[in-house]
C-alpha cells in the first residue's frame, strides 16, 4: 500500500490524542479476534513475523479471515510490544470498504465518541480498547487507503513517553 509510513505517523498521532479521554462504548472488546490485550506471543501459535525488530514487531496470523462485515481487507497485522499484543492494524482500500467498515463498527460498537464531518474518521475510546477508523487521500475515492486500528487503551498510557523518546514505534518504518 502506498504511503504506509505517512499513514502510520498520522495514526500514531491520532491514537495518542484519543488516549486523552477514556469512556466505555457498546460491546467493548478486550483484544482482537479472540486474542486478549497483553497476551504473550510465546503462548500463541499461528503467528509469523512480517515487520519490525526489537521491542516492536508486527505479525500476521495464519488462516486469518480477510474481511470485517462486508469489507474486504488487504491485511491484518498484530503489533506485539515487548512480546505482548497491544494493537491490531487492519488495512483496506477504497471508499466502499471504508463505508463497509464504518457500518460494521457502528453496528458492533454503537456511536463513536468522535466522527470527523470532513472525512468520516471515527474513534471509539474505552477503558480497555480504543478503535480508530480513518482514510488517507479521501478526495481520490478510488485510491483511498483505509486504516482501522484496535489498541489496548492501557498501552497508550503506559510507556508512551519511553516509546516516543526511544523511537521504538517509528524506527523500523
Amino acid at each position: 500500500m502506498r504511503g504506509f509510513t505517512r499513514v502510520f505517523l498520522v495514526a500514531i498521532g491520532l491514537v495518542l490524542l484519543a488516549a486523552a479521554g477514556s469512556a466505555a462504548f457498546d460491546n467493548e472488546p478486550d483484544g482482537f479476534r479472540g486474542v486478549k490485550w497483553g497476551a504473550e506471543l510465546s503462548s500463541l501459535s499461528g503467528f509469523r513475523k512480517v515487520l519490525g525488530a526489537g521491542d516492536t514487531v508486527f505479525y500476521a496470523r495464519e488462516g486469518e479471515k480477510e474481511s470485517i462485515g462486508d469489507a474486504s481487507v488487504a491485511s491484518i497485522r498484530y503489533l506485539f510490544y515487548k512480546g505482548q499484543l497491544r494493537q491490531a492494524w487492519i488495512m483496506a482500500e477504497g471508499a466502499g470498504n471504508f463505508a463497509a467498515l464504518q457500518s460494521a463498527l457502528f453496528k458492533a460498537f454503537g456511536k463513536p465518541i468522535r466522527v470527523d464531518s470532513h472525512d468520516g474518521s471515527s474513534e471509539w475510546i474505552g477503558a480497555r480498547t480504543t478503535i480508530m477508523l480513518s482514510a488517507v487521500q479521501p478526495s481520490e475515492k478510488e485510491k483511498m487507503d483505509v486504516m482501522l486500528i484496535f489498541t489496548d487503551t492501557g498501552f497508550l498510557g503506559t510507556g508512551t513517553k519511553e516509546r516516543a523518546e526511544g523511537g521504538e514505534i517509528l524506527k523500523d518504518f
